[in-house]
């Protein structure tokens, strides 16, 4: 949930398989008296394996970039750090401890949370993950003109995940989270390089279920169960054991079933990630009452990741000249998070209630314009918050929020319009005659230069209106169709898609009339980063809002469930199993 953090790990990993393949296969032209012959050299193999691997992982937040510098390089080892966060409290299993006085106890209890919550700072995690994986890969490759390489690919997979997640939330509280989640991938791909990597492009549809138990433990000395959540704290760092838990606790649990489609494609440097997911979830607290939700997101990232593009030439330049199979660690899917990279990106997501009667509530669409990267110049970052403001013809920013500003680093530059249940109840009330009339009157496309001497301005504006209406129709269509039927995950998607293009075709005068009005709409920015030259550099700026909150939940059902249970971000929503773009 941290912007930045700072990670060791170290793991082992056991893979074995079967691979049958060819590489003497030619086609071409054949050498006919003394002409060379014409012939591409082809590879073919198919290849059926598996691999079984144990991660130990420490994640600390950044929160002084010098202070992560400094960082003991020994604690990689993370085992031995766990052993040694549980050896704070091995006085509390000893023969001595049982003997006591309450005074005694008391005061051991304190010495031993007062050691242990010196080492394990607030917002660090420790991850172990167990992972199992069955798979099958297909591919062929064709090498010509010497170094060019064409290469075609697919396969299936079969991944099966546990993982335990010791997190020190707050001050006085401890989070335990056993994962369990299983996925299947169908992926197929292209690509092509001339010693460096020019193009490329894939496709991957998986599915997959998971679930999460969460255990809140206060480590407070005024806590009834103190002793208990300590000792149960030593035996899941010793052995990973929730025996203790299990007998004394009920968790909170959170069952995900999901499906998502990603399509990448890439071109030198340039990378480009067009996500659609739906993930239908439950949660049910420790009393036994349980709440339904279905969250639907469509996304895509454009950006220029140059970390991978180096280390992919690297590789096949040691491929080709010292015959030797070198294969680099991949960095984050989002090119933002790379060294020197940079991204923007586009995500719609619908939250909604599945109500008694299994028909959705819907409590919120946020659509979110998120610039992230590397380093950002001040000049640079100012065009990104002139773009939002063309974009929602709305001031977020003082002129001179940047001044002290010379340079942002890691930013994160974002915008998010929040539409609520009364705005996506006008959308779908609206009459034809209502949309036909703001589409034409209130295209995004006037805000353009356009060339008059190919076509007037108002020309092109009808012919892009008149295409954006005709879509928009058709999608507000098969959703109304779909809900009709009871299809809660078609109507989701339809819904989706159908506000995504109001939203980016439509002036925001024309948005705010499609879904009601302006007190339906709420939209705010804010720009996080490392601001190089201003003394609170470190802080986020928050933007001035425009429209109006229009629930009571302001975020939403979703995250207000999530707020409620306090649990982290990414185990709610099960990030560690499903695809995220940024």
């Amino acid at each position: 949930d941290n912007m930045v953090q700072l990670v060791d790990s170290i793991g082992a990993r056991i893979d074995g398989g079967y691979y049958i393949g060819s590489g003497g296969l030619y086609i071409g032209r054949p050498k006919v008296a003394n002409v060379s012959p014409t012939t591409i050299p082809i590879l073919a193999g198919l290849h059926l394996g598996g691999e079984i691997s144990r991660t130990y992982a420490h994640l600390r937040p950044v929160l002084s970039l010098k202070k992560a510098l400094k960082y003991p390089f020994k604690n990689i080892l993370v085992p031995l750090l766990n052993r040694k966060y549980a050896r704070h409290f091995d006085e509390l299993v000893s023969s001595d401890f049982e003997s006591s006085s309450d005074e005694v106890k008391n005061e051991k209890v304190m010495k031993a949370i007062k050691v242990f919550a010196s080492e394990l700072d607030i917002g660090e995690s420790i991850i172990i993950t167990d992972s199992i994986k069955l798979g099958a890969q297909a591919r062929l490759a064709a090498t010509m003109y010497q170094f060019l390489r064409l290469q075609v690919s697919g396969g299936v997979d079969e991944l099966v995940l546990s993982r335990l997640h010791i997190h020190r939330r707050s001050e006085n509280m401890i989070h335990i989270y056993r994962d369990l989640g299983e996925e299947h991938k169908l992926n197929v791909g292209f690509n092509s390089s001339y010693i460096i990597p020019l193009l490329s492009s894939g496709f991957k549809k998986g599915h997959g279920h998971a679930r999460v138990k969460f255990y809140p433990l206060s480590i407070d000395k005024k806590s009834p169960d103190i002793i208990n959540n300590l000792l149960t704290i030593r035996a899941t760092l010793l052995n990973s054991n929730l025996e203790i838990i299990d007998q004394e606790k009920k968790p909170f649990v959170i069952t995900h079933k999901f499906n998502e489609n990603l399509f990448q494609a890439g071109l030198l440097p340039l990378v480009f990630r067009r996500l659609g997911a739906q993930t239908k979830f439950s949660v049910k607290n420790p009393s036994g009452d349980s709440k339904e939700f279905i969250r639907t997101t469509i996304g895509n990232t454009l950006g220029v990741n140059y970390q991978d593009f180096v280390l992919s030439s690297i590789e096949n330049v040691v491929s080709m000249f010292l015959n030797f199979n070198f294969t680099s660690s991949n960095s984050s899917p989002n090119p933002g998070f790379s060294f020197k990279g940079k991204a923007k990106n586009k995500i719609v997501v619908l939250d909604s209630e599945i109500l008694e009667d299994k028909k959705s509530k819907a409590s919120l669409l946020r659509i979110s314009r998120i610039w992230n990267g590397w380093q950002i110049s001040q000049e640079k970052a100012k065009k990104i918050l002139e773009k939002l403001k063309q974009h929602y013809h709305y001031e977020f920013y003082e002129p001179n929020v940047l001044s002290d500003t010379q340079k942002l680093f890691l930013y994160n530059i974002s915008s998010h319009l929040l539409l609520y249940q009364k705005g996506l109840n006008a959308v779908e009330k609206i009459t034809e005659k209502e949309i036909d009339l703001i589409f034409k009157a209130h295209p995004r496309s006037k805000q353009l230069k356009i060339n008059p001497v190919e076509k007037t301005e108002k020309e092109l504006d009808e012919m892009k209106a008149g295409k954006a209406l005709k879509r928009f129709k058709r999608l507000l269509k098969e959703y109304k169709l779909h809900k009709e039927k009871n299809n809660l995950e078609k109507s989701e998607r339809y819904l989706v898609k159908a506000i995504r293009l109001a939203e980016l075709k439509l002036s925001m005068k024309g948005f705010i009339k499609l879904v009601g009005g302006k007190e339906n709409v709420y939209v705010n920015s804010r720009i996080d980063g490392y601001r190089v030259g201003d003394e609170d550099g470190d802080q986020s700026i928050f933007s001035n809002s425009l429209g109006e909150i229009g629930a009571r939940e302001v975020l939403g059902n979703i995250q207000q469930t999530l707020s409620f249970t306090e649990m982290l971000e990414g185990e709610f929503f099960v990030y560690w199993l499903m695809t995220r773009l940024i």
